[in-house]
C-alpha cells in the first residue's frame, strides 16, 4: 500500500496503481480521485500538455539524480484506463486546479492554481517519463493521443482555457471550487 499522507509523484501514482490492483474493490464498485494543488501546462505541437504538480515536483531525491516530474494528463488518463480495465467505469476525477493562467501568473497573482513548467522540462521530457507499475504499452507522445473520455466523469474547476482560484478563508487559502463543491455535497 502507498504512503497517502505526502501528495509526491510516486505517492500519488501508487494510490491510482492500488486501487488497480487491490483485491477488495471488486468490479464496477465506486472510485473517486481526488486532486487540489497546483497545474501546469507544457507546449507541444498541436496541443499542450496538461500536468499535476505534486508536492516534490523539480526536487531529487537522495540516492538519484533524476529530477521529480510533473504528471502528465496522459500519464493519468493511461491510468485511468488500467483502473477502468481492472474495476469497471465507476470512476469519477474530481481536480481543483488548472494548466493554464493566462496572463494572471505573469502579474504576480498568488491566488492562481497555476505554477510555470519545471525549467529544463519539455513536452518531450515529460511525456517519456514512465512509472515502473504501468501495465500498458505505447508512449504519451503517441501525436494521436485523445483522453479516454470513457474511463471516468470528470469534474473540473476550470474549462481548458481557463483557471482556478483560491481566497483565503480563515488565514488559509483554499479553492474557490472545493470550497463551492463541499457546500453543495453538505446539503
Amino acid at each position: 500500500q502507498s504512503n497517502t499522507t505526502h501528495p509526491t509523484r510516486e505517492n500519488i501514482l501508487n494510490a491510482l496503481y492500488d486501487l488497480r490492483d487491490n483485491p477488495d474493490i471488486r468490479q464496477s464498485d465506486n472510485i473517486l480521485f481526488y486532486f487540489a494543488g497546483r497545474g501546469s501546462r507544457y507546449h507541444a505541437s498541436p496541443l499542450g500538455v496538461e500536468a499535476l504538480c505534486p508536492a516534490d515536483r523539480g526536487c531529487t531525491p537522495a540516492g538519484s539524480s533524476d529530477l521529480v516530474h510533473d504528471i502528465s494528463d496522459r500519464e493519468l488518463s493511461t491510468i485511468f484506463q488500467e483502473i477502468k480495465e481492472a474495476k469497471g467505469d465507476c470512476i469519477t476525477v474530481i481536480s481543483d486546479s488548472c494548466h493554464t493562467a493566462g496572463g494572471e501568473h505573469e502579474k504576480g497573482l498568488r491566488n492562481v492554481r497555476y505554477a510555470m513548467p519545471l525549467p529544463g522540462v519539455d513536452a518531450d521530457l515529460l511525456l517519456s517519463v514512465s512509472h515502473p507499475r504501468k501495465r500498458s504499452a505505447g508512449s504519451y507522445a503517441s501525436p494521436t493521443w485523445v483522453w479516454d473520455t470513457c474511463s471516468c466523469v470528470l469534474l473540473s474547476a476550470t474549462l481548458p482555457s481557463g483557471w482556478a482560484k483560491e481566497a483565503e478563508f480563515d488565514d488559509s487559502y483554499h479553492g474557490h471550487f472545493t470550497r463551492a463543491l463541499l457546500a453543495l455535497l453538505k446539503h
